[in-house]
């Protein structure tokens, strides 16, 4: 595990990313609402419920991302197309087909099959 190779992960920046109080208390699980034993160590503290992924989402990327590869393989030209996976407009077919197999490109592509 220690030697596992792993991707490097892009930071998303937030605008408020030093605010707190900014998530809305329905939100926020209670700790003192959990069963763990009193001679813890280490006390719960307030989590964070979090939201599943939307399988619609998902979905329709993986559409967006055949889409993508067939219009790559095909000999129409293009004059612009996004990869809204990577949020990325490309000028051309061949700059489809190259981005299309870019390292971050497949790796969020894996991303959504997991």
């Amino acid at each position: 595990l220690l030697k596992k190779k792993r991707k490097p992960q892009e930071i998303q920046v937030s605008r408020k990313q030093f605010r707190w109080n900014l998530l809305n208390t329905d939100h926020l699980l209670n700790p003192s609402e959990s069963n763990v034993d009193e001679r813890a160590i280490f006390k719960l503290h307030w989590g964070v419920e979090l939201e599943e992924e939307d399988s619609n989402h998902v979905q329709e990327m993986l559409k967006h991302v055949k889409d993508l590869q067939s219009k790559a393989s095909s000999s129409e030209s293009i004059k612009e197309i996004t990869c809204k996976l990577c949020q990325v407009v490309l000028q051309s077919s061949q700059a489809l087909r190259l981005h299309l197999q870019t390292a971050q490109h497949k790796d969020r592509e894996e991303d959504l099959l997991r």
